[in-house]
């Protein structure tokens, strides 16, 4: 176990080890390769430094290791798990126990006691045949004596009661002489140390072990809270009303904060513009320089304000004399980097701060110029989303582009891992993981991304809807036409739905046959009004080309359809642009709908033949696209494909291996199949996935679920999909979906969040998806546990 402890800490930074034999086989190759000069001409090299480079994170290093160094310590890492398997092994078959912890801890008790019969019956053990059962009878044997001898030792102190030492000495001399081995146990017992009070109760009062032990807690319980009466005065209820008021000024200091920023920001503005209007004589030395570029600045601005033609340059306006009163009227500028760089001066004193988003798409070098407009920068951005991309570039770099042929035989070039900013400045700058996801109303639509792309570490919101089971599946092909009700039913029945397109051909980049039918489905939708929002996303440019000629051409034949779609497209909802969309994983990052349409569009060709290239998904950094056309819809995704998981075959690449994993997890969730679709999620995060299922173990939860069901409510416990869980949801058996969450304040729920995050950004995050939220604490479920189901059953009658 110590070996393994160790090891383990030298392969932290494998995202996706090698298996035990790959591991040995890449440690030989890496040993014969990787000391000579002209290794780069050896193919199989190349692919080993391209395989544990995908997989090992060489940034965690100060000083980037070899490929050697890494994979011998995985080969270490596999022989000590190994080791301890087989360790566990042994010994669940010699002492019935796989627990190396427990059975080492069990075998130093025993050899450190001293009674004659035990020494015998332990000693006995090393001469038992190998293989046999005589060493777990021995042990029973053991533990026999010792309760005999528990039961000798109560038995005497029953009779002695409260006498005095010297008596209660005589009478253990008496009973030394007389019990032949009893003496030499005494020493042994007393290995089982307790207070007096705790030794005088097991003693005197007739109760069973887990009796006892629950009176040993509820009197400690008890005089706790003699001696604190606000613990005695602080029950579920009053928390609940302290965290309801606690929420409402969490709001209102949110609103009070902008209204004191925008009203900081006003009066230094009339500040300045009644400084620039006072006499000259009523002002110091700094205040007349400030005054006189001040009011010149105003008055050049205000003609500026009044020219119909030539205006001046906004890099003009916001340097010299003009740029104080512009930032006084504007002090937040929306700007991409390049904008910055074109338009405002170099000034390092131009802002307080920089703010980059999606800086995994920002290359660095137009980065830097916005850099140097102030002394403070935030960088916010996923190295899991979409690197900087340049298309038909004319000039590339070994090290940050690559060219590859696409299906018309143009050449392209594409930054796949690339100096970002962001990968710049995660490596030298501190970070904060922003965990929480919003966007996808279901955690089914973020499951895939949070396994296979963040190692389960996002927290999402437990699901309130109850996912169907044993759905048929939708065939496409069984409509005429347009799209059959049964798919858009089936689209808006589940989070996730499959459309298998059978027979649909993928020919130059294209598949007519997926357009046409996406092409119906959005007809279809919006003839339903639902008035969700539609967004259709393509895996290249050519098939969105191909989407939108079919929607144009379905158009054209229908007139009504032809009105919904023009409104749709120029759709705003609270005065924000929400219109259907059609974009590829190239340009759709950013974007978020109610409803994602993905065309899959890559299928045999006309041949029958299927070819194992997916363009740039096939390339280094390809499952980054994935992510990103995986993780843009709010309430339901729908998958049109013409392939199944199986027929893609090329699993060693990391691209093409998130693609057919995700079609079997959409396909599963689509047939209504949870059991299957976890079982994908282990596959893509076999480390991470334990993670999320090491939960303690709580009885309050397991008691109070039991109690609710004895009620006749339907009860789950441990509900979710991340680190962040209902410890009970509850519904009635006549409910389609949970009525109530239930928070306990167990020791996990502390371990993972404090007090602010689990008391507060818990229940709101609840509430704000639709859940109502009832907090229980453990000492209410202790004290008064009929009180505890009757305000959840109140609860569950007020919904």
């Amino acid at each position: 176990l110590a070996d393994l402890e160790r090891v383990r800490a030298c392969v932290s930074g494998w995202r996706d080890p090698l298996s035990p034999a790959d591991a040995t086989a890449a440690l030989k190759l890496a040993r014969e390769k990787e000391s000579s000069t002209f290794k780069f001409l050896s193919g199989s090299w190349r692919a080993l430094k391209k395989t544990v480079e995908s997989r090992y994170d060489f940034s965690s290093h100060a000083i980037r290791p070899t490929i050697s160094s890494v994979v011998e310590a995985l080969v270490a890492f596999h022989s000590a798990q190994s080791a301890v398997t087989d360790s566990e092994a042994e010994a669940k078959a010699a002492y019935g126990n796989a627990d190396l912890n427990v059975v080492v801890n069990g075998l130093k008790l025993v050899h450190n006691l001293t009674n004659e019969r035990i020494v015998e019956l332990r000693d006995s053990v090393s001469n038992a045949p190998r293989g046999s059962n005589h060493s777990a009878d021995v042990l029973r044997s053991i533990s026999s004596l010792v309760v005999s001898t528990a039961d000798a030792h109560r038995a005497l102190f029953d009779r002695v009661g409260f006498q005095t030492l010297p008596e209660t000495h005589r009478r253990c001399e008496h009973l030394r002489g007389t019990a032949g081995s009893l003496g030499s146990l005494i020493a042994d017992l007393r290995l089982i140390s307790t207070s007096p009070s705790v030794d005088i109760a097991l003693r005197t009062i007739p109760l069973s072990p887990d009796a006892m032990e629950h009176a040993i807690l509820a009197q400690t319980i008890r005089r706790y809270g003699d001696l604190n009466l606000d613990f005695e005065r602080f029950t579920g209820r009053e928390m609940a009303e302290q965290l309801g008021a606690l929420q409402r000024d969490l709001r209102e200091l949110l609103d009070a904060n902008a209204l004191l920023v925008r009203s900081r920001v006003r009066s230094a503005f009339r500040e300045h513009v009644s400084l620039s209007g006072t006499s000259a004589n009523q002002l110091t030395t700094d205040q007349k320089v400030f005054k006189k570029r001040y009011a010149t600045g105003r008055r050049e601005l205000e003609h500026e304000f009044s020219k119909t033609m030539r205006y001046r340059s906004i890099r003009d306006l916001a340097s010299s004399e003009t740029g104080a009163v512009v930032m006084d009227m504007r002090p937040i500028w929306l700007m991409s980097p390049l904008s910055v760089a074109d338009t405002l001066p170099l000034d390092p004193l131009l802002f307080d701060v920089v703010v980059f988003d999606e800086a995994s798409q920002i290359p660095l070098e137009e980065a830097i110029p916005a850099l140097y407009r102030s002394h403070q920068t935030i960088v916010v951005g996923d190295q899991m989303q979409l690197p900087p991309t340049q298309f038909f570039s004319t000039a590339t770099t070994a090290d940050v582009e690559l060219e590859v042929d696409d299906d018309e035989g143009q050449r392209v070039s594409i930054v796949l891992d690339g100096d970002s900013f962001l990968a710049q400045s995660a490596a030298t700058l501190p970070s904060t993981m922003l965990a929480w996801h919003y966007r996808s109303r279901s955690e089914e639509l973020i499951g895939f991304s949070n396994a296979a792309f963040y190692g389960g570490a996002l927290s999402t919101v437990p699901d309130l809807h109850r996912p169907p089971s044993g759905l048929s599946s939708i065939n496409p092909a069984e409509t005429t036409g347009s799209v059959g009700d049964a798919a858009v039913d089936g689209l808006l029945s589940r989070t996730i739905s499959f459309h298998f397109i059978e027979g649909g051909v993928y020919e130059a980049r294209r598949n007519t046959a997926e357009a046409n039918y996406i092409a119906e489905l959005v007809r279809s939708l919006l003839a339903r009004n639902t008035a969700m929002t539609i967004g259709v996303a393509a895996f290249s440019e050519a098939q969105q080309t191909e989407i939108e000629t079919a929607l144009e051409r379905l158009a054209a034949s229908d007139p009504i359809f032809a009105v919904q779609l023009e409104a749709e497209e120029l759709r705003e909802d609270d005065d924000q642009f929400v219109g259907l969309f059609v974009k590829n994983l190239e340009n759709i990052q950013g974007d978020e709908r109610d409803v994602i349409i993905m065309s899959v569009c890559y299928g045999p060709g006309p041949t029958g033949r299927m070819v194992m290239n997916f363009g740039p998904i096939n390339q280094r950094g390809g499952e980054k696209r994935l992510n990103v056309i995986f993780s843009r819809a709010r309430k339901h995704m729908a998958i049109v494909s013409s392939i199944r998981a199986p027929q893609i075959t090329n699993e060693h690449n990391d691209g093409a291996y998130a693609l057919r994993q995700f079609l079997d997890y959409a396909e599963a969730l689509s047939m209504g199949d949870a059991d299957r679709a976890d079982l994908v999620l282990k596959a893509v995060n076999p480390l991470g996935r334990g993670r999320l299922e090491d939960r303690s173990h709580s009885p309050v939860p397991e008691a109070l679920a039991a109690a609710l069901r004895s009620k006749g409510f339907l009860v789950e416990l441990d509900h979710g999909r991340s680190r962040f869980r209902c410890d009970l949801a509850v519904r009635r058996s006549t409910d389609g979906d949970h009525r109530l969450a239930v928070l306990v304040d167990t020791e996990h729920r502390s371990r993972i969040a404090g007090v602010e995050e689990r008391s507060v950004t818990h229940p709101m995050v609840l509430t704000s998806f639709g859940w109502r939220v009832v907090h229980v604490l453990t000492k209410d479920w202790w004290s008064q546990p009929d009180v505890v189901v009757r305000s959840i059953e109140d609860a569950m009658s007020d919904g």
